[in-house]
């Protein structure tokens, strides 16, 4: 609070006196210390500001003393129609100054050495001078008028906005500090963030840039340097990448290899005739259209929600493994196929003006905006989309169209179609059609259901469906007739033997959403099966028969395995004739007599002795068998991973490894087959090598039935010790009760979490828990792994990592880590334990 003065006190005094006694006193100037400030227009000229000093406590007596200039730390006169700002520089202890949205045209706070914060965006300023202010951290000028702008004095500046002004020149200097720099609608031509290296955050968009140099900005996260003529951008040096935004340039080339970090990508309306983010495995938003593309694969990017790729020269996209996307934009390309069977998400369609001939969107039910017009598609179906909203089908062939089931459609344009009738939900002026084309409205009254039509499949239930049938009772329309494929479930299955029949039972369901009428319908089903009978191999001899003994054969069935036998037919002796006797020969044999002839060598072998194949794929194994004529027959060590015919075709079931064995005449061949996850097929990744010996070693299972291992996820602790348990040989723990509280006994990894407690591998927290479903960063790992070992201790000493410290607990785990070439750590000397 601030002290009254001692001249204001006797001022008060002689008011007071004049008015008791009547007495009428002239007024006379103010007398003020030394050092103290006259808020008057001499030292503030602006009338604003001397209006603000004054409603302020120190400044109620228009009179600044030198103890309340120097208590002052903070201004903010934002908003008070202030032009001048003269005789801030009397502030020498102010730290913040806020005084955006007035109207000034120049601000010099050179005497504010003190100053960490200012705040001036929202003026007309064509004059900043923050000379000789070494500690402000903080500098947003945005959206005012300055052509030049030189912070190199303020070297502690970690924040700094310079957005919509005019700056032909930006001079940064040595500003190692600062971290984010926001210079966008500018007029700049050059930027120097060579020596920020701790710049995180860059957005130098909407300017005039001919180059970029951040290579040495290995921290940036976030770089927009969007609608500028640059022809080049080299990002290979900043791994940490999150954003990139590097649109409207003129860019004909774009590595994103180095950039695993990569979520957000937007490198539209460039000249670009390529672009790969098979590395790119966390990309959520890919934005590309507007290019020269002629392919596209976005198959390892698994995460993807938002692509927009439209307006390239695709001729084919694959989207089947971008399960999580909930939009898709791939307009005015050369498509004439698109499956988005797997895009459940998908909320946004759009791929007009391509060459599409239909599209299945029936398991895209949460589809709300669909764009598919100018295509040659002779049939849509929305019957299974009841969230659309909008619906552009104009300039196809389409025969029909009904969009009765589409209550919430807002918009529709169909015009310029085949079709002389459409079927509607509602009249609205929004919904456009041709000329001459007859509109039907339609209601859930104006039908009848009229039965279930099933397709069943008695080998995989699976496969079998189910339609719901439905009857148009609208006058005039009784010979519409439409089906509706419900929802199966299989309660049983038992499949059909060789010998023994078998059965299924199965409900299908609508729910009311894609009911005709609107009443959910139920219907069971069950299904008797008849017996396959056998798959007969041809007969085998096993004992031959003789003179006088029968001997016996076998088969064996291919399909489920039983063998049978049967008796070969004993051999009947032939009668000779009784030799007579003949004269003794006159010569003597002239020679010995010719060696008996060998029997040929029967061999049997296969044209590869190891092969790999990827889940749901087959191929067939050549086996040549030389010296005899037996059947070949083949056997699979483990029919779960992969099966086997008579002609040696394998089947790939699930990841693993499996010895395929052919054969012979008392002979065998072996072909060692390496199943590989559908998601792990490429040699030259890191981790291909060891994720398969680990799979087949039993160690790591994978998902959807062992088929995929889904690389980008992140590893759990749970996963890590489970890892190390089965590599262990899944030994059993001595204790039958796990001690931390948040592991049950019904998770995977509950005997795991027992036996790596107990040889000391895992620790838990001090809370009681183990945390298993926490990623488990690098320090954890390389941690579990040296306890492993038994905390072997390592032979040297010495810390190459500057990011590890000798208090960090995993400091020792490092190090001996590092010895082995477990860990090899980053280019920059760092291990980044939490990554």
């Amino acid at each position: 609070m601030k002290k009254i003065s001692l001249l204001s006190v006797v001022s008060m005094l002689v008011l007071a006196a004049s008015v008791a006694l009547g007495i009428t006193v002239l007024p006379a100037n103010t007398v003020k210390a030394d050092g103290d400030i006259q808020i008057d227009e001499t030292n503030f000229p602006d009338e604003n500001f001397r209006k603000w000093l004054e409603s302020q406590t120190y400044g109620t007596d228009g009179i600044l003393t030198e103890d309340e200039i120097a208590s002052v730390t903070e201004i903010r006169v934002q908003e008070k129609n202030i032009t001048d700002l003269t005789g801030i520089g009397n502030f020498k202890a102010l730290k913040i100054l806020y005084c955006y949205s007035n109207k000034l045209t120049s601000l010099d706070v050179s005497n504010n050495t003190k100053l960490t914060t200012l705040g001036c965006t929202s003026n007309k300023l064509t004059s900043l001078n923050i000379n000789n202010v070494p500690e402000l951290r903080w500098l947003n000028c945005d959206f005012n008028q300055l052509t030049s702008l030189d912070v190199s004095g303020s070297t502690a500046l970690g924040t700094l906005y310079c957005t919509s002004n005019k700056l032909t020149s930006l001079i940064i200097g040595n500003n190692t500090a600062l971290k984010v720099l926001r210079c966008q609608y500018n007029q700049l031509e050059d930027i120097d963030v060579s020596s920020c290296t701790a710049l995180v955050e860059l957005d130098c968009s909407k300017n005039r840039l001919i180059g970029l140099e951040v290579k040495n900005n290995t921290k940036l996260t976030t770089l927009n340097c969007s609608e500028n003529p640059l022809g080049s951008l080299d990002v290979s040096n900043n791994s940490d990448l999150i954003e990139l935004w590097c649109y409207q340039n003129k860019l004909t080339d774009l590595d994103v290899k180095n950039n695993t970090a990569l979520v957000k990508l937007n490198c539209f309306s460039n000249l670009l005739t390529g672009l790969d983010v098979d590395n790119n495995t966390v990309l959520n938003t890919l934005r590309c259209h507007d290019n020269n593309l002629t392919s596209l694969d976005v198959g390892k990017n698994i995460a993807l929600k938002y692509l927009d790729c439209g307006t390239n020269e695709l001729t084919s996209l694959d989207v089947s493994n971008n399960s999580d996307l909930i939009e898709l934009w791939c307009y005015q390309n050369k498509l004439s196929d698109l499956d988005v069977t797997n895009n459940i998400a998908l909320q946004k369609l759009s791929f007009y003006s391509n060459q599409l001939t239909g599209l299945d969107v029936s398991k895209n039910t949460a589809l709300v905006f669909l764009s598919c017009h100018s295509n040659q598609m002779t049939g849509l179906d929305v019957s299974q989309n009841p969230e659309l909203t909008d619906l552009y089908c104009k300039y196809n062939k389409l025969t029909g169209l009904d969009v009765s089931m589409n209550t919430k459609l807002s918009y529709l344009d169909c015009i310029g179609n085949s079709f002389n009738k459409v079927y509607l939900p509602k009249e609205s002026e929004k919904y456009n059609s041709s000329n001459g084309v007859k509109r039907v409205v339609l209601t859930p009254a104006d039908w009848k259901f009229s039965g279930v039509e099933w397709m069943i499949d008695n080998d995989d239930p699976s496969k079998t469906k189910a339609f719901a049938k439905f009857d148009c009772i609208k006058e005039g329309e009784e010979d519409y007739k439409v089906k509706s494929e419900m929802d199966v479930k299989n309660l049983s299955f038992v499949a059909a033997g060789c010998e023994n029949a078998g059965n299924a039972e199965y409900t299908a369901s609508l729910s009311p959403d894609f009911s005709r009428t609107g009443e959910a319908i139920t219907e069971p089903k069950t299904v008797e099966v008849t017996a396959k009978g056998h798959k007969w191999d041809e007969w085998t001899v096993t004992t031959p028969a003789t003179v006088g003994k029968t001997g016996v054969k076998i088969r064996t069935c291919s399909v489920c395995g039983k063998s049978e036998t049967a008796t070969v037919a004993k051999l009947t002796p032939t009668p000779t004739a009784t030799p007579s006797p003949t004269a003794k020969p006159a010569v003597k044999p002239t020679g010995a007599p010719a060696e008996p002839t060998k029997a040929v060598a029967v061999s049997l072998a296969l044209n590869k002795e190891t092969a790999n194949v990827i889940c749901g794929k087959t191929f067939t194994l050549k086996a040549t068998l030389t010296g005899s004529s037996d059947k070949i027959t083949w056997k699979s060590s483990d029919t779960k991973i992969a099966t086997v015919d008579a002609n040696g075709k394998i089947k790939a079931n699930m990841a693993g490894e499996v010895t395929i064995t052919s054969t012979a005449a008392g002979k065998s061949a072996k072909c060692v087959v390496t199943v590989l996850y559908k998601d792990v097929t490429n040699s030259k990744d890191f981790w291909y090598a060891p994720t398969n010996y680990l799979t087949a070693k039993g160690v790591v299972k994978g998902y959807d039935k062992q088929t995929k291992f889904n690389p980008a996820n992140k590893c759990t602790r749970a996963q890590m010790v489970t890892f190390i348990w089965r590599l262990q040989g899944e030994p059993k723990p001595k204790a039958s009760k796990c001690k931390f509280s948040d592991v049950k006994k019904t998770d995977y990894f509950y005997k795991a979490c027992i036996w790596g407690n107990e040889n000391h591998i895992v620790e838990g927290y001090k809370d009681g828990t183990f945390g298993p479903q926490i990623v488990c960063a690098r320090k954890h790992a390389v941690t579990f792994l040296w306890r492993l070992a038994n905390k072997p201790k390592p032979s040297s000493t010495k810390n190459k990592f500057k990011d590890v410290k000798k208090s960090d607990y995993f400091y020792q785990a490092t190090l001996w880590a590092s010895e082995k070439k477990i860990l090899a750590g980053y280019s920059d000397g760092t291990f980044r334990p939490n990554g």
